[in-house]
This record gives C-alpha cells, structure tokens and sequence, in this order.
C-alpha cells in the first residue's frame, strides 16, 4: 500500500510539473502566421487592413447662387488621389478634383487629411483652383463625415466668381463679382465612385448625340 501511495503522488507531481497540451487546443495564432496587412486597397480603409489606399470620389452639392438656371446651383466634384494610413487613427494624402460648375470644369489639386472612428470618419480638405471662368476660384475648404467607408456628407465654403457685361451690354468689357459661398452635399468613394464616373461619362455622350442629332 505504501508503494502505491508514493507511485500515486509521482505521477500527480510529474503531472503537474509537464502538462500536456494537445495540439488542437493551441491557439490559431501560434501554429499559423498571421496573413500580411495589404499594402495598398482600391476602397479607403483603416490602418488595421491597408498601409495606403486610393482616392475615387463622386460627390454633388448645392451652392446658393442668385441664378435662375435650376443647374447653376449644383456642383460635381470628381476626384482621384492616393492616402497613407499614418499611426492608428490618421490618414494624410492628395487628390486632382476636377469641379464641374456652371457649365464649366475647374482643376483643384487637394491636400486632404482623415480621422478614423472605427468604420467611421471625419475630413479635412483643402483645395485650390486658379480658374478664371465662372464657378469657385481660390481656396476651397470642405469639411466631410463618413458614417461608413463609401459614403460621406460634406459641407464647405469657397468664393464664387461671376462674370458678366454691365447692363447686359455685350459691347462693353467684362467684369468679374466674387462673393463667398458655403456649399453642402453628398458622395460616394471607392467603387461606387467609380461607377458614378460612368453614369456622367454615359450622361455626357447621350448629351452629345442629342446635339449632334440636333445639328
């Protein structure tokens, strides 16, 4: 009896000092690498899932202007560019916009930086275009909310300029009006941007076969 007391606490001491661990009950991560983080993605992400990721925006806003063509009032905002993820939680990066308003198009380059929430986010954007046609010159500043990835609501504020003839007069030498205006919108990035660079690409060929069958 007295061996089989000591072979007993043996095997429970030996049990104790070297516990045997199956191999099923590891954890995943200790028998397979993690996957590598993606170096670059098409549609925005946080650092967690991209280093880097590219700009391919469509938005649309509406400016307050004293026009009577309904159109005036809107303005199409297209951009493409290229942000890093820097830290956590921050993104910094550059787009060209190109501005489509009052009937003409406007170049803007944009530096751009992005705080992350989670799936969510907040932008800060600061363009410039040096047009001289009528529509936005100068600064542009815009301020975004992303409450998901693709999707976003902006609001921001630029001077308009407005030429026209004094008294309607086409004989007399242009002048130029500019005055402050805030805008606010909506818009869509990633693929969906995408697509919305293909509805106006169709939109605007339509367009010119209805001239071109006018003529």
């Amino acid at each position: 009896m007295k061996s089989l007391c000591i072979s007993v606490f043996a095997l429970v001491a030996l049990a104790v000092a070297f516990p045997a661990v199956p191999a099923h009950s590891q954890p995943v991560d200790a028998l397979q690498p993690a996957p590598a983080r993606p170096t670059l993605l098409f549609n925005p992400n946080t650092s967690e899932r991209c280093g880097w990721f590219f700009i391919s925006e469509s938005n649309v806003s509406y400016v307050p202007l004293d026009s009577h063509e309904p159109s005036d009032k809107f303005m199409v905002d297209d951009s493409i560019g290229l942000m890093k993820n820097v830290g956590s939680r921050n993104a910094v990066g550059a787009s060209m916009d190109a501005i489509i308003a009052q009937g003409d198009v406007h170049y803007a380059p944009t530096v751009r930086y992005k705080r992350w929430y989670g799936t969510r986010s907040v932008d800060l954007m600061l363009g410039y275009t040096s047009s001289i046609e009528n529509g936005p010159t100068g600064p542009i500043l815009t301020a975004r909310y992303s409450p998901a990835r693709l999707i976003h609501m902006q609001v921001g504020a630029c001077r308009f300029q407005e030429l026209f003839y004094p008294n309607n007069d086409p004989y007399l030498p242009l002048e130029e009006r500019k005055s402050l205006r805030v805008f606010a919108g909506i818009g869509f990035g990633g693929v969906p941007g995408v697509a919305l660079w293909g509805v106006q690409a169709a939109g605007l060929l339509i367009a010119m076969a209805a001239l071109a069958g006018d003529n």
